[in-house]
């Protein structure tokens, strides 16, 4: 019994493909195309200024792992990220244009006073795949706010009346990324450690198309501070105004599914080339064997432990079938029946195919005495299940120690005679 015992336990063995190396990468312009404005500001003022501002550029997000697939029942998959490889690039370019017009006593006058173009980028690494755990998992840059003077500008309006306009700014950009899930053909994984149940291909292999999905997240949040007033000789410099404009140019979350990447896993598949071993009728005493053959139509070996189950004087050698990728094995059946009369079993095979988890070959034989007249009935054998429990018969060697008794008891017989 310990073999139909391992037998039916075998579904409980764990069978994995080689893993499949796996890169999610994606470039997304989540700040290209902004653009902003303040219109003429302050408003019913001698003086103004406008300030305009465009953005362009994006994010890049790249991730490495492996995927997995585990079997038997059910065919188990899943994605195990390389720590450290999640690299999120931040490569934005803001652009910046202020002007001046100004009414001072009929005198008016415009003029850009300021442009400019600056690249703003940022980096971060972190652990793959940032799904959900529990609460979202996120990378994030931020370009921190920096405070600077954009420019100093002076203008003279009458003849001893000179107009200056400072400008101060403040930029605070960020852009983050979190992951939402990943699909692999109809299934959906959208937890960190999660694992998707796949149908069982019919080919010796799984062929999928993996889809990353993630969130980027963008903002880009302006501050300018004008100040300006009026010099005159002796009198010296007033202020005429000083404010901040507050420009929220960029607020926005942008759903992104990744470029599809090939997901390979090599599977066994087994073909039996014996469908079944029908022995006939053999002599009470002798033996009869009937060889069984598989072929592995996969691309991974295939593995087998058989077993014989059932009322019959079967055997089978060897315990196990191992297959490579396009080559057949096998084993033999032994049937050597002691008593006459029809016999039946099956052959089972547990295999490593996640198709065939098993499968059962009929096993026939019929047993014959010229000695003993079955009177038509079957004898009911007793079950034989073993890997191998062959029985032979005795050597010539193991038959030597019959010939000096034989001796001895006819030397024995001649003195009686003698004597009498």
């Amino acid at each position: 019994m310990p073999l139909l015992l391992a037998l039916l336990s075998a579904p409980a063995l764990a069978f994995e493909s080689t893993p499949s190396e796996v890169v999610f990468d994606d470039f997304t312009n989540i700040y290209e195309g902004a653009t902003s404005s303040t219109g003429w500001v302050p408003s019913g003022s001698p003086i103004q200024v406008k300030i305009e501002n465009t953005s362009a550029g994006g994010a890049l997000v790249e991730m490495e792992g492996d995927s997995w697939l585990e079997w038997p029942d059910p065919l188990t998959h899943g994605y195990e990220p390389a720590p450290g490889t999640g690299i999120f690039l931040l490569d934005t370019e803001l652009g910046i244009s202020a002007d001046l017009q100004f009414d001072i006593g009929g005198y008016t006058w415009g003029q850009n006073l300021y442009s400019s173009s600056d690249v703003y980028g940022g980096e971060t690494t972190f652990d793959p795949w940032l799904l959900p755990n529990g609460d979202p998992q996120v990378a994030e840059i931020l370009s921190p706010g920096k405070k600077d003077r954009l420019f100093d500008y002076k203008q003279s309006v009458f003849t001893g009346v000179e107009l200056y306009v400072q400008m101060d700014w403040r930029s605070d950009i960020v852009a983050s990324f979190q992951g939402i899930q990943i699909a692999t053909g109809p299934s959906v994984i959208d937890e960190e450690g999660g694992f998707e149940i796949i149908p069982v291909p019919t080919t010796g292999a799984l062929e999928e198309k993996a889809v990353f999905t993630g969130l980027y997240g963008a903002a880009v949040d302006l501050v300018f501070t004008p100040s300006f007033g009026v010099c005159i000789p002796i009198i010296g410099c007033t202020e005429v105004g000083a404010f901040d404009i507050e420009l929220p140019m960029v607020d926005t979350e942008v759903e992104k599914d990744f470029m599809p990447v090939d997901i390979y896993h090599p599977l066994p598949q087994i073909e039996a080339l014996t469908t079944e071993c029908d022995f006939g009728e053999v002599e009470v005493g002798e033996i009869a064997t009937c060889e069984v053959k598989v072929m592995n139509l996969g691309e991974l070996p295939v593995e087998a432990l058989s077993g014989i189950q059932g009322a019959g004087e079967f055997t089978v050698f060897p315990g196990t079938i191992y297959a490579n990728a396009g080559a057949e094995d096998g084993l033999v059946v032994t049937f050597a029946p002691t008593v006459a009369g029809d016999q039946e079993a099956v052959l089972i095979l547990n295999t490593s195919d996640p198709t065939k988890l098993a499968f059962e070959i009929p096993l026939y034989g019929s047993g014959w005495s010229e000695d003993e007249d079955t009177g038509g009935t079957m004898e009911t054998i007793p079950a034989e299940v073993g890997v191998c429990g062959c029985s032979s018969q005795p050597a010539p060697t193991d038959l030597a120690w019959l010939v000096p008794l034989a001796g001895l008891l006819l030397l024995r017989r001649r003195r009686r005679d003698d004597e009498v």
